[in-house]
């Protein structure tokens, strides 16, 4: 990731109060810890030795971070409208099924 998008989810996570800098935390260093265990699967116990905090601390801030993932979603992902089949899918469907010939 590009340093410039990173400072600016950073600082959106902080202006919109969802992560705030703790005493031993600061917002940049719980964005990197979720994204370094998402891209490396990593483990909490890779997490403490790489990020030198204790596993507590590690545990808090992760499921911190995974209770802003709804407000995310909301936020940035439109959801599609469920009353409506999208064109592609219809038209395989009666391609699929024979339906074409009726």
């Amino acid at each position: 990731m590009e340093p410039e998008i990173f400072r600016v989810i950073a600082n959106y996570l902080r202006v919109e109060n969802l992560l705030r800098d703790t005493r031993g935390v600061r917002v940049e260093e719980q964005l990197e810890m979720f994204m370094f265990m998402l891209s490396h699967n990593a483990s909490t116990d890779r997490l403490k030795k790489e990020f030198q905090h204790s596993g507590e601390t590690i545990h808090r801030k992760i499921i911190e971070f995974f209770e802003i993932i709804p407000a995310l979603t909301h936020r940035f992902l439109k959801l599609p409208n469920t009353n409506h089949t999208h064109v592609k899918i219809a038209s395989d469907g009666c391609k699929t099924w024979g339906l074409h010939e009726l």
